[in-house]
This record gives structure tokens, sequence and C-alpha cells, in this order.
């Protein structure tokens, strides 16, 4: 932790700012929860001791009936992302608190950290313009734009442009200009139009090398006083992830393409971290050993990556649970990876979510669950939390995982088909076949050995034979290992031994 009177100065900074917009209460709850940790006493911060000391609750305050606190904390986490998005961004100290504690945190950002993130490509967000004069819009306009920035922060795969540098500069304004004043390669623009009682929005991206427009879309929605909010957290969610997505998302697509006539030694970290993330797509085995011999070389070249060490866990998960190797040790090594990473960067979803896999891998359900809450208490994107859902179901806890993840399949525009596999096995476990179809079909990643097995275990259990055998026709095909010990390569993404036995039932009904 950074020394305690840096620290002190770093919260003098933030309340000071006039970007940090909070009611003089909240300026205390800031204060009162950094003096107590700085003090030792991090472990006596509660909603109780917080309500008492900073909101003069009585003695008898109950946080279950009164939420005031927990209210307060997430207003008090707004602003604290709102200031390191503006006046904050070369602070040399991170002040933040983490969702589910009150106790803060405080990182320290020396010049190694930011170096590290440029070589993640920057979008700026120009304020959404508006058609016509009602002063309302304006502010939903303003507060639009505001918020997508805010979101687009918490993807990994990005860098934002400064939004104090942003709200200088005119929704329009010439790409040269947009270029000159904020060094970003990619731009968001926005226009809000409203008609009675609906709204327009359109939206485009623009990519700044190449000066095309590489995305737009355009929302239609009843707009009221009461739904405001709720339309406005819909349209970030849709525009961010098509955006700046992993699976998808057109900042990613497009240095993806631009990547490809590179020689794998030749890629920059963030590059070779695209090809793990492309082999996740397509599961090709040219692209698997690609990807990894582009991770093997950037970690030499960027240690400081946190990415890249996730993604090297990743491919080294990758390399047992596709049979490339039977050594569990590498699973293991992806454990010492994403550990790595997270020493780098202790908010990296990607490496949570590896280690998830990992554990899963290794069947240790409590580590399994572990990293799956870390990344659904994550900052939501659809990404990140279906992820977790993911993680969440496949460790036993069914309705609650697939709650969190079946709306995400809906918000993500090009989402990795194999999270069809938690939904499959959900309805294939509880005996509805004719469901488990469904999501069976849904997986279409015929170079990937889990699209098969799917299909012909339900397949074999719906009697279904000619179909069923073709399946397990395509499974051997893939990987030729799996007829002599398919339970080895089973229990990879099934963490029960009994749906184990129920899987390769369907399979011996299908003729394997």
């Amino acid at each position: 932790m950074p020394p305690a009177g840096a620290v002190r100065a770093q919260v003098d900074r933030i309340i000071a700012s006039s970007e940090f917009q909070v009611s003089e209460r909240n300026r205390g709850f800031l204060r009162y929860v950094t003096d107590e940790t700085l003090a030792g006493r991090g472990m006596n911060i509660k909603a109780y001791t917080i309500a008492c000391q900073v909101f003069a609750r009585a003695d008898d305050f109950d946080p279950s009936q009164d939420p005031i606190v927990r209210i307060e904390a997430g207003k008090l986490r707004k602003a604290l992302e709102r200031y390191y998005l503006t006046a904050g961004t070369s602070d040399a100290i991170r002040v933040e608190i983490p969702k589910g504690s009150y106790v803060p945190s405080f990182r320290p950002v020396d010049a190694a950290a930011r170096s590290a993130e440029e070589p993640l490509p920057t979008i700026a967000v120009l304020p959404f313009a508006l058609l016509g004069d009602d002063l309302a819009q304006s502010h939903f306009a303003m507060g639009l734009s505001s918020e997508i920035a805010a979101a687009l922060s918490h993807y990994q795969n990005v860098s934002v442009a400064c939004r104090y540098a942003t709200v200088r500069i005119e929704s329009h304004s010439s790409l040269d200009a947009v270029r000159d004043e904020l060094g970003a390669r990619f731009v968001l623009e926005g226009v809000v139009r409203r008609s009675s009682e609906r709204v327009r929005i359109t939206t485009q991206l623009t990519d700044m090398d190449t000066r095309r427009q590489i995305w737009g879309e355009t929302y239609d929605q009843v707009l009221s006083a009461d739904n405001l909010f709720d339309v406005e957290d819909q349209v970030v969610r849709h525009v961010v992830e098509a955006v700046a997505g992993i699976y998808g998302g057109a900042i990613t697509e497009a240095v993806w393409r631009e990547s490809q006539a590179r020689r794998p030694n030749n890629l920059k970290a963030y590059e070779a971290v695209l090809r793990v993330h492309q082999h996740n797509q397509s599961v090709a085995p040219e692209l698997f050993f690609e990807a990894r011999d582009a991770l093997e070389k950037a970690v030499e070249l960027e240690p400081t990556y946190a990415a890249g060490w996730a993604s090297l866990g990743e491919s080294r998960c990758d390399s047992y649970t596709l049979g490339y190797t039977d050594d569990i040790e590498v699973v293991h090594d992806a454990l010492r990876n994403t550990d790595r990473a997270l020493v780098l960067e202790p908010r990296c979803e990607q490496a949570h979510f590896v280690a998830g896999i990992a554990h899963l891998v290794l069947r240790d359900r409590a580590a399994l669950v572990r990293d799956a809450e870390v990344l659904l208490a994550a900052p939501t994107c659809p990404s990140t939390q279906a992820w977790g859902g993911w993680l969440l179901a496949l460790s036993g806890q069914w309705d609650r995982g697939l709650e969190i993840l079946e709306p995400q399949l809906e918000a993500q525009p090009g989402y990795p088909l194999w999270l069809h596999h938690a939904p499959f096995l959900n309805h294939y476990r509880r005996r509805e076949y004719e469901a488990a179809l469904d999501s069976a079909l849904k997986f279409t990643m015929p170079n990937l050995l889990w699209d098969p097995i799917d299909r012909a275990a339900v397949l074999g259990q719906l009697g279904r034979s000619t179909e069923a055998k073709k399946a397990v026709d395509e499974i051997l095909a893939i990987q030729p290992k799996f007829a002599a010990d398919p339970r080895r390569f089973l229990s990879c993404f099934i963490s029960s031994d009994d749906l184990v036995d129920h899987v390769f039932e369907g399979l011996d009904k299908a003729g394997f």
C-alpha cells in the first residue's frame, strides 16, 4: 500500500476536485473509511459503524431495514469512477471501494503500470449531439455519452480517452481535430432526437486510421420520466458490448484483422491476446498453436501486461481440455499464470475466469465458486457476467448460474457459442432431452469437441440413432484419443461424476 501521507493527500485531491460530484456527507464517508483503514481498523468498517459515525443514525440502526449506507456507497463508487475518468487520469494513487465491501483500497499507479496500458486501442466518446432545444433531452444526451464512457472503462481490452478532454470537443468535429486533440484511434459519436414520446439514438464508431465507419446502430425507445434510466441502461449495455466486447466487438475485430498479416513473433502482447480470443471462436488447431507461440513471445517482451499472462494461462488450460497434452500439470501452470496476472492487475476478469476453468478441470469446486463470485461482483459487463454465470452453473449452482447467464446470451452480439454447454447440461441432467437438444443445436462449433459430444449424448437418449452415430464420428474425427479415455475429457467440463455417467450413458446409446 502507498504511504499513509500520500493516500491522505490523494483523498484530499479527490474531495477538492470539481469532478468529484457527491454530497458533503459522502465526502465525509470517504474520509471516514480512509482514516479507519489507515489506522488499521479496516475490519471494523461495517454498514452499522458508517451509519452511526457518518450519517448520524441512532444506536438501534438496522442495515436490513435502512439501506442508506448501501445506496450512498454506490453513489460514492460512481463518483470515484468519474473522477478517475476525468481529472484523475494521471494520478499516481487510485482509491477504490470494491463492491461487496466498504473498506477502500489504495493502489499505486506508477509510470510502468500506465505504460503497460498504452498498447491498448484508445476510444474517445464524444458528447452526444441533440437535435432540438429541449433542456431535459440535452441532459439525457450528455448523461448517455458519460455513462457509455464509464461503462467502457470497465473493459480491459480498450483504453478510454479522458472524459475531461472529450467534453471540450463538439460532436461531429473533423476527424483531424479529434485525432490531434485526443490521440484516440476510435471515436464513438451519437445523436439524440425526440419526437413526441419516442426517442431515437443513433450511434457510430469510426476507425481514425482508415477514416471509415466500422459500426453503427439506431435505437428507438419510448421515453418517459419513469423509464429514463432504464432506457439509458439498456442502450449503454448494447453499445459498449457491440463496440468493445471481446467476442464480436467492433474494435476487437478491427485490430485482429489488422494483425493477421503479422507473424506471431512480431505481434504485440495485445494482438497476441486477440489471437486467443479468435481461437476460442473457431477452435481451429492451427490457430491454437499460433496463439500459444505468440503469447509465449509476447509475455517475454511485455512482462507487465496482465491480460497476456491470463491468456497464456487460458492457452495452457486449452492444451489439456482439447487433448493436445495429457499432462495435468499444465493446468497447474495455467493457475501460476493467472496468479501472476492478478499480481499485476487484481481486477483482471480474464484471469479470474481462466482460474475458474482451471479449478473446474481440477474439480476444486470451492475455488471455482470463489472465481465465479469475483466475476459476478465486478462491474456488469455482459461478458464478465456471462463468464461468472457459466462457471457458477457448472459448479452445480444451476438455477442461480443460468439466471445470470441466459440474459447475457441475448445481450452479447458475438458471444462464444460454447456458453450453451451450461444450459445444455442443465436440461440434460433433468432429463429434459428435447430442451437439451435445442441448446446443443445452438452450440454450432463443429471444430470443438464438446459440440458433437453434447449432440451425440442427447440424440442417443432420444433414440435418434442415425444422427447420434454421425455426431460420434465427428467426435473421433476431432480427437481420436477420446475413444481411449472418454471420461478424462468429459470430466473437464462436468464437475459431477453422476452427470459424467449420465452423459456417457447417452454416448453409449449413440453407438460409441
